[in-house]
């Protein structure tokens, strides 16, 4: 690690990356990586203990959330009529003849069934291979697909690669699907690399809109993507999100848009 004087969240999400590649990290062993003292280093713990991204261990830190990192075929199952209602919402906001961003998500996912049901003329970039496939499948034409190393867990493509493919594009618009939001903190996700790309996905694109079911606010994982929440256009959410909650966005300038839906029942 550079012993160069470095911000308190740069170390902390430098720390977290560490977590990564090592299943305990001692407190001295942090020390000595980042050149600082003691103090600060417990300090950072207490920081992110606080988020509920690492636990204490005896003598150290590890990392959690790891294991709540989500799969696309368990997610798939998750708030389905809640993301059908967000998607039809979104599906809104987009304008013909625009460029649109979409990282990997079963949200982002029903967004393009709408789209190839539509006589939209878009296009589409995406890191994600469900999304590419799908579109590909439907004979849709205008597909910029960012490449990258494959992740079969959940279909998409990362890496330095897909980073640096994003960074020479540009979008009117990025719908992104997330682990996690939170009006103090932003939005999360499970690994770095995600979070890397989505960042540079929002810094690419014109407006930039959050697609999260309820479940999702509230929710904390390892890594922050690197996006003000002023800087956010859009939350869209489903009818079950916590009014407080969206007053907390509301304060900080977001618009958030609710999207009703009606609850089906069945009958034996």
């Amino acid at each position: 690690v550079n012993n160069k004087k470095i911000i308190p969240e740069k170390r902390r999400n430098d720390i977290l990356k560490l977590t990564e590649t090592e299943e305990v990290l001692s407190v001295d062993m942090l020390i000595d990586m980042f050149k600082t003292s003691r103090s600060t280093i417990i300090r950072d713990i207490k920081v992110l203990e606080d988020r509920g991204l690492i636990i204490r261990t005896f003598g150290g830190i590890k990392i959690i959330n790891k294991g709540l990192a989500y799969s696309f075929d368990s997610s798939s199952h998750e708030q389905i009529e809640e993301k059908k209602a967000i998607v039809k919402s979104a599906f809104k906001l987009i304008k013909n003849h625009s460029t649109i961003v979409l990282n990997l998500g079963v949200t982002t996912l029903e967004l393009v069934k709408l789209i190839v049901k539509s006589n939209l003329q878009i296009s589409v970039i995406t890191n994600s291979f469900k999304i590419i496939d799908y579109l590909v499948i439907n004979n849709f034409k205008d597909i910029l697909s960012l490449g990258g190393n494959y992740y079969d867990t959940n279909y998409a493509f990362k890496g330095k690669i897909s980073i640096e493919n994003m960074k020479s594009l540009d979008a009117n618009t990025s719908f992104i699907s997330v682990y996690g939001i939170d009006p103090d903190i932003g939005v999360t996700l499970p690994f770095s690399e995600e979070a890397d790309l989505v960042s540079i996905m929002l810094e690419k694109s014109k407006e930039r809109v959050i697609m999260a079911d309820h479940a999702k606010f509230g929710r904390i994982s390892s890594y922050k993507v690197k996006c003000n929440i002023e800087d956010i256009d859009a939350i869209i959410t489903d009818g079950r999100t916590d009014k407080k909650i969206i007053k907390k966005f509301n304060e900080k300038g977001v618009k958030v848009i609710a999207a009703s839906h009606k609850a089906t029942t069945s009958s034996r």
